[in-house]
């Protein structure tokens, strides 16, 4: 038996182990509100702030903290929800009382969450598009997995828990292994992962709202892109018994998730080399589909957005670079790295030769933005100029691949 490695034991002892691990822990936490005075509320009702800090690992050991904490406050109270936010989550007023009324009508729901606005998407043209981006893709895949409460993913700036939901998955969440390696990436969708794999429901509340930031430069929109999909890859294929729990919804939202964009980007690389067209892919599919979703979002969510330009273009902004980032995301699943650096502004003066950093990272979704560049060559002139169409494809993919790179690196 091999001590250094928990899973070598025997299941029974394993979770006997984990179960005595917790209670230290959760006692702990007791313990120190208790020795600070702030553990019960107090009869008059009047809710005290309890600011908890520590040496600053990743976010899922500030989430982990944090949840134990409030489990412990939830025990002492008679607590039933909780409700968590990022640091840079707008909440309003309604927010909470919409997305626990919701849960509280229904106690087989163990998460919900809200839906998402930006309140910075006035912060230049990356900043607006990746706003509409919450829309008219986000909001939109979202809601197909909550029209059958099995939403996959609750993201950090706006979910809400059942207590007694989380707390026996709790360490389980905090020590999760993907191929012997600690995972950090995947912190809210791990959570949810374990939600669903024990039984309970997931919601979306499209009528409450919660507001938070998006990156407002291209390079870190990409790699904040590049971060949620590794995440989306270890629980997609680490985890495969959830789909068999919940509804085929959910099974069918994953793969076209993953493998969608993949086979796109096959078909656009042996179009390029090859010329051959694949007919499946139908131009009147995507146009019909950025129809469909502009015209939704136009009538419903016109507020949250800067306009229909927006509405239109932001599903191109978020669709042609996912074949590049998916690829690059499966290959480095694994690495834990949050690829940006935080948003104070000592830490963003640092960050002038950021691209530099990220260079692997950034490569791979400029070399495949070049075959779609030497794509659209090949397209149009095969039609107005086929004597030059390795000339075209070969200029259209060096002015694609160096544009973006000046962009990204600079």
């Amino acid at each position: 038996m091999n001590a250094e490695d928990p899973h070598t034991l025997p299941k029974e002892l394993l979770e006997e182990s984990r179960r005595y691990a917790f209670r230290m822990v959760f006692e702990k936490a007791v313990n120190t509100l208790q020795d600070h005075n702030v553990l019960n509320i107090p009869a008059t009702g009047a809710l005290p702030a309890i600011c908890l800090y520590q040496p600053h690992i990743c976010k899922k050991d500030i989430m982990f903290t944090g949840l134990v904490f409030s489990l412990a406050l939830g025990h002492a109270n008679d607590i039933e929800y909780l409700w968590t936010s990022d640091s840079d989550t707008w909440v309003y007023p309604n927010t909470l009382y919409q997305t626990i009324g919701c849960m509280a009508a229904d106690p087989l729901i163990g998460g919900s969450c809200a839906a998402l606005s930006i309140h910075n998407g006035d912060e230049g043209m990356v900043a607006a598009l990746g706003s509409a981006a919450y829309w008219t893709e986000m909001a939109i895949t979202r809601g197909q997995t909550g029209a059958v409460d099995a939403v996959d993913c609750q993201p950090g700036p706006c979910a809400a828990f059942r207590l007694v939901a989380i707390e026996p998955i709790l360490l389980n969440w905090y020590t999760q292994t993907s191929i012997g390696v600690k995972t950090v990436v995947n912190e809210d969708r791990h959570l949810t992962t374990n939600l669903l794999l024990n039984g309970w429901k997931v919601t979306f509340n499209t009528q409450a709202l919660a507001a938070t930031d998006t990156p407002t430069t291209l390079l870190r929109w990409l790699l904040q892109q590049i971060r949620w999909a590794r995440a989306t890859h270890i629980e997609t294929f680490q985890y495969p018994q959830v789909y068999s729990i919940h509804s085929p919804i959910l099974f069918v939202t994953a793969m076209r998730r993953v493998y969608g964009p993949l086979i796109i980007g096959v078909f656009t690389i042996r179009y390029v080399l090859t010329g051959y067209t694949v007919r499946t892919y139908s131009l009147f599919d995507l146009i019909g589909r950025i129809v469909l979703c502009t015209a939704y979002n136009g009538l419903f969510n016109q507020q949250h957005v800067h306009g229909l330009f927006y509405l239109v273009f932001s599903q191109i902004f978020y669709q042609l670079p996912l074949p590049g980032i998916i690829f690059w995301s499966a290959m480095t699943a694994l690495e834990g790295g949050w690829g940006t650096r935080m948003r104070n502004q000592s830490e963003m003066k640092k960050g002038r030769w950021a691209g530099l950093e990220n260079l692997r990272s950034t490569t791979a979704v400029v070399m495949w933005m070049g075959f779609v560049g030497a794509a659209i060559a090949r397209f149009v002139s095969s039609r107005l100029a086929p004597q030059f169409i390795v000339e075209l494809m070969l200029l259209s993919s060096a002015v694609v691949v160096v544009s973006l790179f000046y962009v990204l690196l600079r």
